[in-house]
């Protein structure tokens, strides 16, 4: 798969930012989550709108947003600085 990155605009696809954030805590925290709480997650908890000046996309040729890297001072922990996520093939809810 070919992509490129690119900085996150105020018009960016934010729908397909929150289904890339959705889909990635899915698969990733399965067996670290209860499925309980997986299962309360929806796209729309994320708000990815309010963070597009500090945030790079991977994107395909064909347009698709596959992946996102947020960056920053860290928050509470104070231990890092990014985040990137790149979505996987397929999830099943």
């Amino acid at each position: 798969m070919t992509y490129h990155i690119e900085p996150a605009r105020a018009d960016s696809d934010f729908a397909s930012i929150r289904k890339v954030y959705y889909e990635t805590w899915l698969s990733a925290y399965r067996d670290l989550i209860p499925e309980a709480v997986l299962k309360q997650l929806t796209p729309a908890i994320w708000r990815p709108e309010r963070h597009w000046r500090d945030m790079l996309l991977a994107v395909t040729a064909a347009g698709e947003i596959i992946g996102v890297c947020t960056y920053g001072p860290a928050g509470i922990c104070r231990v890092g600085r990014a985040v990137f996520v790149i979505r996987t093939p397929s999830v099943s809810a």
